[in-house]
C-alpha cells in the first residue's frame, strides 16, 4: 500500500480540537455511537468540531439525530473525501465500524500520523494493538467511546506515543512486498483446499 507523505489539497475547517470520522454513511459503519458520544466530549471541550467525511443513506437519520442532541453546529458534513484531506489538522480518527472486511481506513491513519480510536470489532482489532497503535472500545458503547476521546484529546504526549507506534507498524508490517506475499500465500492456500477436496470427496 503506498500513501502519500504530502497532504494534498487540504481544506481548514475551524473549530478546536478536530475529531474526524470517514466512511459511507450506513448503520455498519456507527456514525450514530460517535454522535452519541459528542455530548459528553463538547461538555470537556466546547470548541469541539467533529468532521464527517461521506455520504449514504443514514445521513438525515444521524443530522437528526445531532439536532435532537443539540450537537449538529459541531458537526462538519464534508461529503464524499480522502482521509489525508483533514487528517494532518485533526488530533484523533474515530472510527465505529461495527464491522469492516479488511479495513484499509485503519491502515490509511497509521501511514496519515494520525492517532486511531475504533470499536472493538472485526479487522479493527486484528490490525489495531489496543493502547500501542491506537484505542479499541467495546462495540456500541457511546459511553466508553466518549472518555476514550476526552482521555486522547487531553493527552498530547499519548497521542505522540500512538502515532509513532502506528507509523512503525505502517513501515514495517503493511508494505507492498509483503502484502502480495501473503496474499499469493492465501491463493496457494484456497487451491490446495480445492485439490484437498476434489481428491478425497
Amino acid at each position: 500500500i503506498s500513501m502519500p507523505s504530502i497532504i494534498e489539497d487540504e481544506t481548514i475547517i475551524p473549530g478546536d480540537p478536530k475529531i474526524l470520522m470517514v466512511g459511507r454513511m450506513a448503520q455498519i459503519k456507527g456514525h450514530i455511537y460517535l454522535i452519541e458520544a459528542l455530548p459528553e466530549v463538547i461538555q470537556a471541550f466546547p470548541q469541539l468540531k467533529l468532521i464527517l467525511a461521506g455520504d449514504g443513506p443514514l445521513k438525515e437519520e444521524l443530522i437528526q439525530k445531532a439536532k435532537a442532541l443539540n450537537v449538529l453546529q459541531h458537526i462538519d458534513f464534508v461529503g464524499f473525501a480522502s482521509p489525508k484531506k483533514y487528517a494532518a489538522q485533526c488530533q484523533i480518527m474515530i472510527l465505529p465500524s461495527l464491522f469492516e472486511s479488511f479495513g484499509l481506513v485503519y491502515i490509511e491513519s497509521f501511514a496519515l500520523k494520525i492517532p486511531v480510536i475504533a470499536f472493538d470489532a472485526e479487522a479493527a482489532n486484528q490490525i489495531i494493538e489496543h493502547n500501542e497503535t491506537g484505542i479499541l472500545v467495546p462495540k456500541k458503547d457511546s459511553k466508553a467511546l466518549a472518555e476514550k476521546i476526552i482521555y486522547l484529546l487531553k493527552s498530547p504526549g499519548e497521542r505522540t506515543r500512538i502515532i509513532e507506534n502506528a507509523y512503525r507498524k505502517y513501515l514495517e508490517y503493511y508494505n507492498a512486498e509483503r502484502m502480495a506475499r501473503e496474499t499469493a500465500e492465501w491463493y496457494h492456500s484456497v487451491l490446495d483446499q480445492r485439490k484437498y477436496n476434489s481428491h478425497y470427496y
